[in-house]
């Protein structure tokens, strides 16, 4: 896994490894985690923290970015990745 190329978190806009971050894309109209960091296309990253993801999810960061409707599935799957 690529260690040393930074990205930012959507919540605290720090950059981060991308290994101490989630990243999430759209895939054919579905929101995707993209657990190998190589798939094409516009993605999002989200600290690999519980309390991030929680606030992430209070504010309905990814709803805003991704345009959709009730992500809570998969705020709940990157909760029980960590």
């Amino acid at each position: 896994m690529r260690v040393y190329n930074p990205r930012s978190d959507i919540l605290t806009r720090k950059s981060y490894p991308i290994d101490q971050l989630f990243r999430l894309y759209l895939d054919n109209g579905v929101i995707v985690l993209d657990k190998s960091f190589n798939k094409k296309g516009r993605g999002y990253y989200v600290l690999k923290d519980k309390e991030t993801i929680l606030s992430a999810k209070k504010k309905k960061l990814l709803e805003k970015r991704f345009k959709r409707e009730d992500l809570s599935s998969l705020y709940d799957e990157m909760v029980n990745s960590l």
